[in-house]
């Protein structure tokens, strides 16, 4: 297969990449900022920009589903991966910068907020060294919340071989299809039989579940058929989505649902799921078919950004409360200001420290 596809996404990829960590970092500093939604009525103007980045998120799961994807649907695939080999190469890649950003940041909360408890330590150091924050609360309270994510994506490349087996199987439409059906029903289930039975027992599975592979494999499932949709049909098509049809149905019914979600109130579980999934898909399809997506993507900064937003991820949440004992007598929109330029720097900074550490300078 010749790689002209490839590089043409290649660039885009990096785009969707730098923008989706741009919207974690902000969105996680907005809401760590005490008073900052209120603090006048611009930032109130702005809290809903700044909540809806937290889309990146999503963003990142259908690009990583379509990343690892790619080499194995559609025309001129390899081999499926054994699992081994598979993890091997990818579960184990991502484990390197993951463990040394514990064993430093973890101390340096403990010295910031003058914790000594030998036992706070081992708890918060021996949940994340399995990948199982997701599954925490107490994970989800604390200055490292935005760690639940690497348990996600863990549990998702632990399946990967797996789920490659069913796209194999069934093809990628049903294969995709079934994974929304399945997960997004059963969450339905789930919430019913809570709600109905008024079974409080089951309310905090409810809830950690959105934060885990039964609700967020959708998400990487999207990502899947899309690579195999773009594999298909970008050598034969014109244009800059060259999708089949049935992906085309799919994009043209997230974008529908996306305007239609608009115009009504905060949606329940598992309808605000599916319309995260449809607004992330709405915006990467913006993006690919955007004419000048592919030099912006290519643009140095921003490949670089890209190359570096895994480190980015590890590091900038718990560096932003760092940086809020610093800046914390500031007023709130000096303080967002101050972060914005100085943390944000030195985030970046310390993700090229960390990558070079791990010895990585890609991604994937």
């Amino acid at each position: 297969m010749a790689d002209t596809p490839k590089r043409y996404f290649v660039s885009r990829i990096n785009l969707l990449r730098t923008i989706a960590v741009a919207g974690i970092f902000f969105h996680h500093l907005w809401n760590g900022i005490p008073g900052m939604r209120n603090a006048s009525a611009l930032t109130e103007l702005l809290h809903p920009l700044f909540m809806l980045a937290d889309q990146g998120v999503g963003i990142f799961n259908i690009v990583t589903g379509f990343v690892l994807a790619w080499p194995y649907l559609g025309p001129g695939q390899k081999p499926l991966p054994g699992w081994a080999d598979f993890q091997k190469k990818r579960f184990f890649k991502i484990i390197p910068a993951y463990y040394l950003s514990l064993f430093v940041l973890v101390p340096a909360t403990m010295l910031v907020y003058g914790i000594s408890s030998p036992a706070w330590f081992v708890e918060n150091i021996g949940l994340r060294l399995l990948f199982l924050q997701s599954w925490s609360y107490q994970s989800l309270m604390s200055n490292m919340a935005a760690y639940w994510w690497l348990g996600l994506l863990a549990q998702f490349y632990l399946c990967f071989p797996l789920i490659l087996r069913v796209y194999h199987r069934f093809g990628p439409a049903r294969a995709c299809l079934g994974i929304m059906a399945a997960c997004w029903a059963g969450l339905a289930l789930l919430k019913g039989h809570v709600m109905y039975w008024q079974d409080s027992s089951l309310g905090w599975l409810d809830y950690m579940i959105y934060f885990n592979l039964p609700a967020r494999l959708p998400e990487f499932a999207i990502g899947m058929w899309l690579a195999a949709a773009w594999r298909q049909n970008s050598i034969s098509s014109a244009g800059p989505l060259p999708f089949d049809s049935g992906f085309m149905r799919l994009g043209i019914g997230a974008a529908i649902f996306f305007l239609i979600g608009l115009m009504l109130p905060e949606l329940p579980l598992p309808l605000g799921l599916i319309y995260n999934a449809a607004r992330c898909l709405t915006f990467i399809g913006i993006v690919f078919a955007l004419p000048g997506a592919d030099r912006w993507g290519a643009y140095r900064p921003v490949a670089f950004i890209a190359g570096a937003s895994y480190s980015i991820y590890l590091i900038h949440q718990p560096l932003q409360g760092f940086m809020h004992e610093v800046f914390k007598t500031a007023s709130p929109q000096a303080e967002f200001f101050l972060q914005s330029s100085i943390t944000g720097l030195l985030v970046i900074a310390l993700a090229r420290l960390l990558d070079r550490a791990v010895g990585h300078t890609s991604r994937e």
